[in-house]
């Protein structure tokens, strides 16, 4: 998988921080495998949000 730098740069948070801007977020896209259990853990999205391109889990979330 081809990654766009420019896209997915900024900060690094902690896991936990990541979390807390999750639950507050009306859209996100998550990519990996820690920060989607992580969201699963805190319901902010169903296992079966949850899908895999080459093995990697990701997920979008988008509310309007």
């Amino acid at each position: 998988m081809k990654l766009v730098i420019v896209f997915f740069r900024g900060d690094l948070i902690s896991i936990d921080k990541a979390v807390e801007l999750l639950k507050k977020a009306s859209y996100f896209n998550i990519v990996g495998e820690n920060i989607t259990n992580k969201a699963i853990t805190h319901k902010i999205l169903s296992k079966e949000g949850v899908k895999k391109i080459n093995n990697i889990p990701m997920a979008i979330k988008m509310m309007f």
